[in-house]
């Protein structure tokens, strides 16, 4: 699915007028940290706008107003693109993943004008999953905290679990404890399989559309949509999938990840259908004197409708079983979380953090 980039380039915009005019954020625009992310998403801004060829350009106006609350002279860097959008996209989420994890603060509640105050955890709670439409393999750090001493700024442990978090997303820390090597073989099969499973529900639908009529399928239109819904699901989910493989991802965290939960929704729809779809009831069809390669109803139209439907449904039901071997092999065997590093990288930040002083954190 393609990236809708001068939907990004809104939203950085109105990200950093946000933090710009919040009372309890300009207050932190003086810490390095926070500094050195609102300059690259000026950058990012001002690319976009390069590239979208827009006349009026909010990153000056921005420019100004950032370097008036910091009293610094930074200028926009003008060399800066992009030939990733996805790394282009993991950038831009950046800002709102540290002001989340840093300042507690969710920024498109405060856009709204809503409560935008996230609990702060303690020092003994783990760090929270992050996953997100960008980010396709998972980021846990569990437990991480309890290594550290008792009396330790949770702050800094917040600032270094954004780092690692960025660096993950970027290819320079890999979570995992092995590389298999038919994890991106399984990869392939999988998106192959699913490809295989849009098709056939493609085909399901156009069936019952072409059966309409038909008395003994109590069939209609209507009954095609969700087989359609279930194509494009497919389709999407195929791609995703596959995405890192067909673009030679260099970041192994994309690569070598295997989550069940991306086929989540898929598996919900088509359980759903095969309680309450045709397969309940409206297949009995293929089980009556009137099957199609005995006796063709009516038009050449009709006698297609229900082959499609028959085949649509043979694969179908191929097709989801092999995925369902696939998806749970891939889970069982896929690569697990290496805790142990990640727990002495946090360490090691964390430490790095604790030879300055921590940002102080905003009031209000």
């Amino acid at each position: 699915m393609s990236i809708d980039l001068k939907k990004e380039q809104l939203k950085i915009a109105k990200n950093l007028a946000t933090i710009f005019n919040a009372l309890s954020l300009k207050s932190a625009l003086n810490q390095g940290n926070l500094q050195s992310i609102i300059e690259k998403q000026l950058n990012i801004l001002a690319y976009l706008e390069r590239k979208h060829k827009n006349k009026i350009l909010k990153s000056d106006k921005l420019l100004v107003t950032y370097n008036q609350l910091t009293n610094k002279h930074f200028v926009i860097d003008h060399n800066i693109k992009y030939e990733d959008d996805e790394i282009l996209i993991d950038d831009i989420n950046y800002l709102n993943v540290y002001i989340r994890n840093i300042f507690k603060v969710d920024l498109a509640a405060l856009a709204e004008g809503k409560d935008a105050k996230i609990t702060v955890p303690t020092v003994g709670e783990a760090a929270p999953k992050q996953t997100t439409a960008n980010n396709p393999f998972p980021f846990v750090m569990p437990g991480v905290a309890n290594n550290l001493p008792p009396d330790q700024n949770p702050m800094y442990t917040a600032m270094a679990n954004a780092r690692i978090q960025q660096e993950s997303m970027q290819g320079k820390v890999y979570l995992f404890k092995t590389k298999p090597k038919y994890i991106p073989l399984l990869k392939w099969i999988v998106s192959s399989l699913l490809l295989l499973f849009g098709l056939a529900a493609l085909f399901v639908g156009i069936g019952m559309i072409c059966a309409n009529g038909i008395k003994e399928t109590n069939t209609n239109a209507l009954t095609a949509i969700p087989y359609f819904f279930l194509t494009f699901i497919a389709i999407f989910i195929s791609y995703r999938t596959g995405a890192p493989l067909i673009k030679n991802e260099k970041n192994e965290n994309r690569l070598y990840a295997f989550s069940w939960q991306l086929y989540l929704m898929l598996g919900i729809l088509f359980g759903f259908l095969l309680i309450f779809g045709g397969m309940s009831g409206d297949l009995s069809i293929f089980n009556s004197t009137n099957v199609p390669w005995v006796s063709p109803f009516g038009t050449t139209v009709q006698s297609f409708g229900l082959w499609a439907w028959f085949i649509g449904y043979v694969f179908l039901i191929l097709s989801a079983v092999l995925l369902i071997i696939g998806i749970a092999f891939g889970s069982i065997k896929g690569p697990k979380i290496d805790t142990e590093r990640l727990n002495e990288l946090m360490r090691q930040y964390v430490e790095e953090s604790t030879k300055t002083p921590p940002p102080t954190p905003p009031s209000g």
